[in-house]
């Protein structure tokens, strides 16, 4: 229990469970946070934590260090500290909890963090920032955004460096996939999150890229910064607001290679120059310029808001990790089936439909070209009655028999022929003549096979079968 006239906060892993993003929705809660917080507007060199190795090394170098890195946090975030008291506990189900009272600060840390310098960066940077959100008096809406909001309020206080940090993303002979965020938001909305602040502050991509150790990371934080720098030439989004400069900056000093330096360098605020430090007498340039904001003299109360559904969350953090090379091949694959379908759709358009021209079966849609041919009957030829009905009939067998040997789509002639087109065009199987299309009946066909010798050459005694003819 925290004493009277102390406030506690506690950092679960998953309190709420992680909430659901858009980049949408990301910006519209940065642009009411940053307007209900009204943090002094930041300088060019002063916004960014220096997220250095220095700092990590001392993370987990020993306690007294680490005590030493929160106590950078807290003056990064502005926060008067005289005493920070860090230790690590494996007794309760948080990632970690801050107690605070005056300018004293006291910080529990799950011990499975001890040795990852890295998730005790993103852990210190979130309970620091509850401490920030509190002493903005901003309005506590007791659901999962509020975790959201100190997530987000890291990154406008410069943090987002230590968060991002805390980002894993592994995968080795041993782990098919690992991924590991400290936020309460994914990881993809995380990055999205600092290149939106990043972009709108008009910080460069080498100084928001700065000190980021994981390359899926760097690749999605750079992205993100692609976009909202052109969403903003393009006039669809707005500078944050923040309130008035402070009239100095306050910066840690860079300390020579072998001896760090504790002294915190007074800077006067909109000035370019060289900062000396009277201890160590280390020199470092600074850019104290601010950045481009809104300027706001009284706080906006933050409005309650209600995070949109969104699908595939887990499966767009794995995408975040496949190489750039490979998106591009997975799209092209995904890609070719559609295009090779419109290319078949309209190569099928082009095709003659029943009733158009056709010279061969590949011309039409049903692959089904109907060869006219009017052939030869016994009625055409002359016949002569012999005056014997016995004789007569005969005569009439030995007349169709001839016509048969002369009729190319006799059924009983099996040998090659010749046989002569009248007409062409395409057709379908049909059973019935409301099969058809208008102006067609379903009448009986055959079908043969074509000779060596081109559509005109006929083999075999075919099969019969019914399509659409014209009438």
């Amino acid at each position: 229990m925290a004493a009277p006239g102390s406030c506690a906060y506690g950092h679960a892993v998953t309190p709420y469970g992680l909430v659901e993003a858009t980049p949408r929705f990301v910006a519209e809660r940065l642009e009411a946070l940053s307007a209900a917080l009204v943090l002094p507007r930041p300088s060019r060199d002063g916004f960014l934590f220096d997220a250095s190795p220095r700092f990590y090394a001392a993370c987990t170098g020993s306690v007294v260090s680490l005590q030493r890195a929160t106590k950078q946090i807290l003056q990064h975030l502005g926060l008067p500290c005289e005493t920070v008291v860090v230790c690590f506990s494996s007794s309760f189900g948080a990632a970690a909890r801050i107690e605070s009272e005056g300018r004293s600060f006291f910080v529990e840390i799950d011990a499975r963090y001890r040795n990852d310098a890295h998730a005790l960066g993103a852990v210190l940077a979130h309970e620091c920032c509850h401490i920030l959100v509190a002493s903005r008096r901003l309005r506590q809406l007791d659901n999962a955004l509020d975790e959201v909001h100190v997530d987000l309020a890291a990154a406008l206080a410069g943090l987002g460096t230590l968060t991002l940090n805390g980002i894993v993303d592994r995968s080795d002979a041993e782990v098919a996939y690992e991924h590991r965020s400290l936020g309460y938001l994914r990881a993809d909305m995380l990055e999205c999150a600092v290149g939106i602040v990043a972009a709108r502050l008009g910080l460069g991509a080498d100084q928001a890229l700065r000190n980021l150790h994981n390359p899926i990371v760097r690749r999605g934080l750079a992205s993100a910064l692609r976009r909202e720098r052109m969403r903003l030439k393009l006039g669809r989004s707005a500078p944050l607001s923040f309130g008035p400069a402070r009239p100095h900056e306050v910066v840690p000093c860079p300390g020579a290679s072998d001896a760090p330096c504790e002294e915190r360098l007074r800077i006067p605020a909109g000035k370019r120059g060289t900062a000396r430090c009277p201890t160590c007498k280390a020199q470092r340039s600074f850019d104290g310029t601010p950045l481009d904001a809104r300027e706001l003299d009284a706080p906006v109360p933050l409005e309650d808001a209600i995070p949109p559904r969104v699908h595939f969350g887990a499966f767009r953090t794995r995408w975040r990790g496949v190489p750039p090379v490979q998106k591009l091949g997975i799209a092209i694959a995904i890609g070719f089936l559609p295009a090779l379908l419109a290319v078949r759709a309209f190569d099928w358009l082009s095709l003659g439909k029943v009733g158009d021209t056709c010279t061969k079966d590949d011309h039409c849609r049903s692959g089904q070209c109907l060869r006219i041919s009017h052939r030869p009957t016994s009625a055409d030829m002359p016949r002569a009655s012999l005056g014997d009905r016995e004789l007569d009939r005969l005569l009439d067998d030995a007349v169709s028999a001839a016509v048969e040997r002369t009729d190319p789509l006799s059924p009983t002639r099996d040998d090659p022929r010749f046989v002569r087109t009248d007409e062409a065009y395409c057709t379908e199987t049909c059973a019935a003549d409301r099969d058809c299309p208008s102006g067609f009946v379903c009448a009986e066909t055959r079908s043969f096979s074509v000779g060596y010798l081109g559509p005109s050459f006929i083999q075999g005694r075919g099969v019969a079968g019914r399509s659409c003819a014209k009438r």
